[in-house]
């Protein structure tokens, strides 16, 4: 099956005790990720049965779960939980970036996540924000935020990603230039 946005394909045997487990979250998720204004699909493959198809993709144990994008794969390594499987998905298949207009939206973000990541961009053409969004899809742990309007992040510059964190300093900030690499990116926020 091929889906545009992408599909999360479970890899198992029937024999497979941890294959077992994961069958009603997995279900859980597909049920909740079909019912979506956008529906988003999982999908099954008995690797008994479709030998060839799993060595394909070098599936050696089970389950293994592959994000299949415009035929690419890439290992799923979240969590095992319907809830896991489904914020995954969404992630995965969305906007790398979500707008956020007001303080007020950024603070019940900030609330409800270990780590926040923000952008403030004024000029959503510029290299800067390029870069922010090529890294922000890239990573998966957590989710990305960006503000075009200053008073979304307070003391903000233009240009710049605040990493909002519930532990160490609680707040850092980088500067990005037109030079800024994606690497350079990645390595301040990870």
């Amino acid at each position: 099956a091929t889906n545009p946005k992408g599909i999360l394909v479970e890899f198992y045997a029937p024999w497979c005790g941890h294959c077992k487990k994961l069958a009603p979250e997995f279900a859980k998720a597909a049920s909740e990720l079909v019912g979506l204004e956008e529906p988003l699909h999982l999908g099954m493959v008995d690797a008994t049965e479709e030998r060839a198809l799993a060595e394909k993709y070098g599936v050696r144990g089970f389950p293994t779960l592959k994000f299949f994008k415009n035929s690419e794969p890439a290992e799923y390594e979240g969590g095992r939980t319907a809830k896991d499987i489904v914020a995954y998905m969404k992630k995965k298949t969305g906007p790398p970036a979500t707008l956020v207009e007001s303080t007020g939206v950024l603070d019940k973000i900030k609330s409800s996540s270990d780590v926040v990541v923000t952008g403030y961009f004024p000029d959503m053409t510029s290299a800067e924000y390029k870069v922010f969004v090529e890294v922000a899809d890239r990573i998966d742990e957590y989710e990305f935020f960006y503000a075009t309007d200053k008073e979304v992040i307070p003391l903000a510059k233009a240009n710049s990603v605040v990493l909002f964190k519930k532990f160490d300093e609680e707040r850092n900030d980088l500067e990005l230039t037109a030079t800024t690499t994606a690497e350079e990116l990645n390595n301040f926020i990870t």
